[in-house]
């Protein structure tokens, strides 16, 4: 906590009385900091060791400027001594923000409010036009992070399969691999079939940690950690996924799902612009964002890591998906539920 006051105190000239470490699950070591007459809330940035690690921090906190500037509600980090919102030591980099009394648990409405404040926040961003190093997001691009399961990657990444030793779990993956591979296959081929439409910045992590409230109003969106500009049906499919999933069956409820859906495209033609609906793209999506988290868990449990737990929900998610996969072809999504 020592070097933490020092970093405070000589790179923002606050006179810090104390730190307390937070319980919040993030990546991230957040920390709640007292001065004399305020507090503040201190984040120690997780370090993937990339690297353009500190180019994509800079380009998240150039995209939170961007819509601070058109008033969308944007909390915005304390500039240190130096009029910078992000601060380095030693390789580490760190954010301060004034501390904000948030409420513990949101309304039970969050997910509709969510939904609205997403089409707003992609209204805007079809004016964001400023250079970022995390470039277009295009959908088909990111085909090799599931091939990789039995291909080597673009980066001529050995592929996953290809780490295979005597473990249970290798003995686990090897027995789902058919599956697994089958539907890498039909992802891929409907990824570059995708009907997708306009290009915004996307939050791509909206869920309920990520939208807060103050006395049950609504007060701000936060965590841009994977903002980038692409397609803004990518964006409400996954917003729509994580607020419509069901832990007790490990799959989506339809009727949220397609609530979500609806109450977004209102909010969008409102705004007069539209979201292409298209239920093979939707499908596929669906599919695609657990099953990309599924190959990165395999590769992660044969390194070594404790993540089998991740590869278990997942790989089930996906199976549940599939059951349902010719009821969700039927869906209209103009029909009202």
């Amino acid at each position: 906590m020592e070097e933490l006051k020092l970093i405070i105190e000589n790179k923002y000239d606050i006179k810090v009385n104390s730190i307390e470490q937070l319980n919040i699950k993030t990546y991230n070591k957040c920390y709640k900091i007292k001065s004399l007459d305020k507090e503040y809330f201190f984040k120690h940035l997780f370090n993937n060791e990339t690297k353009n690690f500190k180019a994509k921090l800079i380009d998240q906190l150039k995209i939170m400027n961007f819509f601070k500037n058109k008033d969308i509600e944007i909390m915005l980090p304390i500039e240190n001594n130096k009029n910078e919102l992000l601060t380095e030591h030693n390789s580490e980099f760190y954010l301060l923000y004034e501390f904000q009394k948030i409420d513990n648990k949101n309304p039970d409405n969050w997910g509709e409010i969510a939904a609205k404040k997403l089409a707003e926040f992609h209204k805007i961003g079809f004016e964001f036009n400023e250079e970022v190093n995390t470039g277009t997001y295009q959908l088909n691009k990111s085909i090799p992070d599931i091939t990789n399961l039995f291909h080597p990657n673009k980066d001529k990444r050995p592929s996953v399969i290809s780490r295979l030793n005597d473990s249970e779990f290798s003995k686990r993956l090897e027995k789902d691999l058919p599956y697994l591979k089958e539907l890498i296959i039909e992802i891929s081929h409907y990824n570059h079939k995708a009907e997708l439409g306009k290009k915004s910045i996307l939050h791509y992590d909206l869920n309920e940690s990520n939208i807060l409230f103050s006395q049950g109003e609504f007060f701000s969106i936060t965590d841009f950690d994977f903002s980038h500009v692409g397609h803004i049906e990518t964006d409400l499919i996954k917003f729509a996924r994580y607020a419509s999933y069901c832990k007790k069956t490990n799959t989506i409820n339809l009727n949220k799902f397609i609530n979500y859906i609806n109450i977004y495209r209102q909010r969008a033609k409102e705004l007069n612009f539209e979201v292409i609906i298209d239920n093979r793209t939707f499908f596929t999506y669906l599919l695609f964002i657990p099953l990309r988290r599924l190959v990165y868990a395999a590769e992660q449990i044969l390194k070594g890591t404790e993540l089998e737990f991740l590869y278990d929900i997942d790989i089930e998610f996906l199976k549940n998906m599939k059951s349902i996969e010719n009821e969700f072809m039927q869906i209209d999504f103009n029909k009202k539920n």
